[in-house]
């Protein structure tokens, strides 16, 4: 039988494990959402995070802008 440590324990290597197969495809997921985000009911507040980190990425230079 386990407990709530247990249980929180599992969730968040869960979560961890999720994290890293994100990061593994997120290139894969991207070329699938170009040309289709307007069609693919995403929700506003999700676009404008998107949107939001974008505003990081100098196009120009095809880089990330520097934090601090």
């Amino acid at each position: 039988m386990s407990n709530a440590f247990d249980a929180i324990r599992d969730a968040l290597n869960e979560h961890e494990t999720m994290k890293k197969a994100v990061r593994n495809n997120a290139a894969r997921m991207a070329l699938l959402l170009v040309g289709n985000l307007r069609d693919s009911g995403i929700t506003p507040w999700v676009l404008a995070d998107l949107k939001r980190e974008l505003a990081d990425y100098n196009i120009h230079t095809k880089s990330w802008k520097r934090h601090g």
